[in-house]
């Protein structure tokens, strides 16, 4: 994919046209392939986590880098998943619809027991984990919601407690987001291990969406008629995006971000470098990039037609080396992306039932000709089919 350098006002957009090169190779690998559905996988340091539906109710699978381990076996729905590997520790959390009344509980897993946080007649539910804290929301007593978490020191703690809605928490390290409904205004708030605040100083917007990174936040705000996206640094916040398109789901990595935004046909990738503002994809076809996921180097999407579809293309691309490439993927109806440490995890239909898929990068080997990470026989027969064959014109053929 050729990349494409323009200045705009202040903005340098990079644009990422129609056809995709190679850039790193990818080795697929399918997870699981059985009669059931396999749904919502996440991803930390190639360890995956995922919820499938064993009988009558959904349990909590893991697969540890070597095997897959089935880590509830109960009679009711164990749901959304997450995960975070700091070697040699594990932290897999979820919910969990064990309360008679049928609220949901938190639970918690080291890879070897696994442990109920709450146990109340409220819902507990949304549960993100970061090293060893595990963060979730609860509608309490008096019918809002409020942010709690969990350390093995501190236990169960508090951070809201109030007469708002708090939801949709995102963690990373120390640093705790969310969305608090006001009276006036929907507002990002941060706690940072020691004390929370407000991070955007108006009372009459609307923020949603925050995304944590390592010390930095991402939101997107309704403004000016239309969605823009937000970030904060430690110290104070900026705007990043201006004009008449709405931007969308921005997710954070140190101080890079990306989204999506709908330029009035589709969705186009966008990317801010900690600097600059880069335009990914530019498609006039009317394909529209949607469930944008980033780490490191690396930013995912899927791929779909303008038209609501099921089919999407796994994209990734490479932002050191700017140029994407098209997952193999062995299904063609994909989704549930998610990306950590160099691995993506999804979902993809098998015309039967959900699977959970794994693409894994590796570096470039001259011999790997079909770019599967692996030199071997298959290679060889690819090679032995093009030999004596010539890609110049006729005349300049041997």
């Amino acid at each position: 994919m050729n990349w494409l350098k323009q200045t705009v006002v202040f903005l340098s957009i990079m644009v990422l046209v129609d056809s995709v090169s190679l850039g790193a190779n990818w080795k697929i690998i399918q997870l699981t392939d059985n009669e059931v559905h396999d749904r919502g996988p996440k991803v930390s340091q190639g360890q995956v986590v995922w919820y499938s539906h064993v009988e009558s109710d959904n349990e909590i699978f893991w697969y540890d880098g070597f095997q897959i381990r089935q880590l509830t076996d109960n009679t009711f729905d164990d749901m959304q998943p997450r995960i975070h590997v700091g070697d040699p520790n594990v932290t897999i959390c979820w919910y969990g619809q064990a309360a008679a009344n049928r609220t949901n509980e938190i639970y918690a897993s080291d890879g070897t027991s696994v442990v109920r946080l709450t146990t109340n007649d409220w819902d507990d539910r949304e549960a993100v984990c970061s090293a060893d804290q595990i963060v979730w929301r609860q509608q309490n007593g008096k019918q809002d919601w409020e942010i709690l978490h969990y350390t093995p020191a501190g236990g169960v703690e508090s951070i809201t407690s109030d007469d708002y809605q708090d939801q949709h928490p995102s963690v990373y390290g120390s640093w705790i987001a969310w969305v608090k409904n006001g009276q006036k205004a929907r507002e990002i708030w941060l706690h940072d291990g020691q004390e929370s605040r407000r991070i955007a100083d108006s009372d009459t917007v609307f923020d949603s969406g925050p995304s944590v990174g390592d010390h930095h936040v991402t939101w997107m705000q309704w403004i000016d008629d239309n969605w823009e996206v937000f970030h904060y640094q430690g110290q104070s916040y900026q705007r990043l995006t201006f004009g008449d398109m709405d931007h969308f789901a921005p997710v954070v990595c140190g101080e890079r971000i990306a989204w999506r935004m709908n330029d009035g046909n589709d969705n186009e990738l966008m990317y801010h470098d900690g600097t600059y503002l880069h335009q990914i994809t530019f498609d006039e076809d009317l394909t529209s990039d949607e469930s944008v996921r980033m780490d490191g180097q690396w930013i995912v999407s899927l791929r779909k037609a303008a038209e609501r579809t099921d089919i999407a293309q796994i994209v990734v691309y490479d932002t050191m080396t700017r140029l994407g490439t098209v997952l193999a993927c062995p299904f063609d109806q994909n989704s549930e992306l998610d990306i950590r440490d160099g691995v993506i995890v999804w979902q993809a239909f098998d015309g039967n039932d959900y699977e959970i898929m794994m693409a894994v990068a590796c570096d470039e080997m001259a011999g790997d000709v079909n770019g599967d990470c692996t030199v071997n026989l298959e290679d060889l027969a690819q090679l032995a089919g093009d030999w004596t064959n010539c890609a110049l014109p006729e005349q300049y053929c041997p």
